[in-house]
């Protein structure tokens, strides 16, 4: 009888042993991963783009990055690698806003929303890519950082049941219609997570009207090249090549369409002529013909284009200076 109650708690002994050893394994392994979650930098994400009635260029309208990190990333700039050869910058910074970062949170998400390009350049000649943003094969995101540069990884894990449409027609997708509430989110766009604004204007623009609301408030409302492409404040207005040849005549229409209660506002604070803006830069550049960039591989940027480099530093060094 005692033998048989010691070999049962032999027998628990072992089996409580192995329950501890298995927690202890557990532990060292959710341990493990919580300090990879501190080591390093992974970032994954994605961009797309669009071709606009606004701009005669194709341009990058979003890039979404998420930190699978639980450490902050301190981004100074974003670039997308075509090749091994061509980065396009897509924060643009200048004397204004070169210190400027944005931080991606540990385990959070940014969203930068980008608007047209009125003009690409490299160094002083106008660059024409638009074949490398509409390629099939998507560029590169790479990330400047305090870290040093961070590839980002593409989301491989995406889902939507609009890709399942195209794979089968027989695919039904039913939207939910609502009015919302003046205090729901999609109401007044209180989002919690909101986008970086980059938005732009492309070279399709004539003019930006600043108008002052019978609220107070100011608004920009642009007016385009194309006279049937018209943002909702302006759909009752009939705008003619008249009527648009000078902020003066723009102006005096807007007044008189005013008096006649087809456009509500109290007044009109400024009316730019950003076509002429854009023109001006553009000139600058307008001395050749815009270079079309191209996506060099492996060999032609590591080999040819590093021997050519190292030629021009042995002339500038040595042949130069006899």
């Amino acid at each position: 009888m005692i033998q048989e109650i010691a070999n049962n708690l032999n027998s628990l002994s072992g089996v409580i042993a192995l329950l501890a050893f298995l927690v202890s394994i557990a532990a060292l392994y959710v341990s493990i991963k919580s300090l990879s979650l501190k080591y390093s930098n992974k970032v994954i994400g994605y961009y797309n783009y669009m071709s606009s009635i606004e701009s005669s260029t194709p341009f990058i309208r979003e890039i979404v990055l998420q930190n699978l990190k639980d450490k902050e990333v301190a981004i100074h700039d974003i670039y997308i690698k075509f090749g091994h050869n061509v980065y396009l910058d897509m924060l643009d910074k200048d004397s204004l806003n070169e210190a400027y970062i944005h931080v991606l949170p540990p385990l959070g998400t940014l969203t930068f929303k980008f608007g047209p390009v009125y003009l690409y350049s490299e160094q002083t000649q106008i660059a024409d890519i638009s074949k490398l943003i509409e390629r099939k094969i998507h560029g590169k995101i790479i990330l400047s950082t305090n870290d040093g540069m961070i590839k980002v990884k593409p989301i491989k894990k995406g889902w939507s049941p609009i890709s399942e449409y195209f794979k089968n027609y027989g695919t039904v997708i039913i939207q939910s219609n609502r009015y919302y509430r003046k205090d729901s989110v999609c109401y007044n766009g209180d989002y919690k997570h909101k986008a970086i604004d980059y938005t732009s204007y492309g070279d399709r623009i004539l003019y930006l009207v600043t108008l002052r609301l019978e609220d107070k408030s100011e608004v920009e409302y642009p007016i385009y090249q194309k006279l049937d492409y018209k943002v909702e404040k302006f759909s009752k207005q009939t705008f003619t090549e008249e009527i648009l040849s000078s902020t003066k005549t723009l102006k005096e229409f807007l007044k008189k369409e005013k008096s006649k209660g087809r456009i509500q506002f109290e007044s009109i604070v400024k009316i730019r002529d950003a076509h002429a803006l854009i023109n001006r830069d553009i000139k600058r550049y307008q001395k050749e013909e815009p270079i079309i960039i191209k996506a060099e591989g492996w060999f032609d940027y590591n080999i040819k284009d590093k021997f050519i480099t190292l030629w021009w530093k042995f002339k500038d060094n040595y042949i130069r200076k006899f």
